[in-house]
């Protein structure tokens, strides 16, 4: 991958995930990709720092409420509701505590799964001449994999950091990057992504 026109993408690495005290904090923190995901995730995010490769985090947000779902929710918009979380405002939808934001970072919210429901972040990348995008952060079979076939679709190349993303369960993100992921992007680890950096 050329650093010149790529992008690292840290979906949603939020306190309700990656803090103590969040919302879906002890959950990601039970599976296997998810135990200590921050240390790799700013891993990564240092190397593509190192390399010049601009670093894109996005938070899902939503209002008191949750409108942005809909009247009726179901499915993952029901489900996240039901937690609480991702308040616009609050502690839990703010970017984690732990992890290496810097000021030359861009940070976009959604309200939604998908990365490129706000049109900033469509519009960011095609000012940066960017055409790969490296993608890590939550969940695995949620707001990544939407993410991940839009770019697809919108011809990026697209690289996963399959153990710097996670899900609510191991079977769930096993399950999703050994079967929808290989279709839509090429699959790298933390340290195989900064491996190529440093060559």
């Amino acid at each position: 991958m050329d650093p010149k026109t790529t992008a690292l993408v840290i979906l949603d690495g939020q306190n309700d995930f990656l803090s103590e005290g969040g919302v879906l904090y002890e959950a990601v923190k039970s599976t296997e990709t998810g135990a200590n995901i921050e240390e790799r995730l700013n891993s990564i995010v240092a190397a593509a720092r190192e390399s010049g490769i601009p670093v894109i985090n996005t938070l899902v947000t939503f209002s008191e409420g949750y409108p942005e779902a809909g009247e009726n929710p179901y499915g993952i918009f029901a489900a996240v509701g039901e937690t609480g979380g991702f308040i616009k405002g609050t502690w839990g939808a703010q970017t984690a505590d732990g992890l290496d934001v810097k000021e030359n970072d861009v940070v976009l919210e959604k309200h939604g799964m998908n990365a490129f429901l706000n049109p900033e972040f469509g519009e960011i990348l095609k000012e940066r001449g960017i055409k790969t995008l490296v993608l890590a952060g939550f969940l695995s079979d949620a707001c990544v994999e939407c993410t991940m076939r839009s770019a697809y679709d919108n011809g990026y190349e697209v690289y996963s950091l399959s153990d710097a993303i996670a899900a609510l369960d191991s079977e769930k993100h096993k399950t999703t990057v050994e079967g929808s992921y290989p279709l839509f992007s090429k699959n790298l680890t933390s340290q195989e992504f900064v491996e190529q950096l440093s060559n």
